[in-house]
C-alpha cells in the first residue's frame, strides 16, 4: 500500500511513514524524512529560545560522548583530560578538593572536574570543581573583579 505524504504530496510506500494510533489509517500524515525534517528544525528553535531545555540536551551530549564532547568544546581529547586530572591529583586547580557535586543523570556518581577555558582565546587552563568554575564565571573571569572581591573579604566589618 501507499500514501501521499501531506508536506512533499509524493506518493510513498507505508514503510516510509510513522505509525500513529491517533492518524487515519494508523500512520502519520507526513513522511519520515519530513518528520524528521520539521523535528530538526523544531530542536533549534526550542534550543535557541529555552535555556533550560538547550542545557538538557548539551548535558545529555556530554554523557553519550564525553570524547566528542571534550575534542568540539575544547579541542582536547578524552586522554588530554585524564592527563590534566592526573597532573591536579583529581582535585580542582584552585581550591584543591576533588569535585562533589553528584552527577544529575546518575545519582550514585560525582561529576566529572570542569575543563576552564579562556573564553577569548579558547586555551585549556586546567580543571576546575563545579563551585569555582561558577564562581569565577560569575566574576566574569575578570581579574579586576576578582581582586575587588579579595580587597572586601580583607575588610574589617564595623
Amino acid at each position: 500500500m501507499s500514501k501521499i505524504c501531506k508536506k512533499c504530496l509524493v506518493k510513498k510506500s507505508l514503510i516510509d511513514f510513522y505509525k500513529h494510533e491517533g492518524c487515519r489509517g494508523g500512520f502519520r500524515l507526513e513522511c519520515k524524512k519530513c518528520t524528521s525534517a520539521y523535528l530538526v528544525q523544531a530542536r533549534k528553535i526550542r534550543k535557541k529560545n529555552d535555556p533550560v531545555y538547550a542545557e538538557k540536551i548539551r548535558e545529555g551530549q556530554r554523557r553519550r560522548d564525553p570524547e566528542k564532547h571534550l575534542k568540539n568544546k575544547y579541542g582536547i581529547t578524552l586522554k588530554q583530560y585524564e592527563q590534566l586530572f592526573k597532573g591536579q591529583k583529581g582535585v580542582c586547580a584552585i581550591c584543591g578538593q576533588p569535585e562533589k557535586v553528584k552527577n544529575r543523570w546518575k545519582s550514585s556518581e560525582i561529576t566529572r572536574l570542569s575543563v576552564d577555558h579562556n573564553h577569548i582565546t579558547k586555551k585549556v587552563r586546567g580543571l576546575l570543581c563545579r563551585r569555582c568554575n561558577v564562581g569565577i564565571g560569575h566574576f566574569d573571569e575578570s581579574i579586576e573583579f576578582l581582586l575587588k572581591a579579595i580587597k572586601y573579604l580583607r575588610k574589617e566589618i564595623l
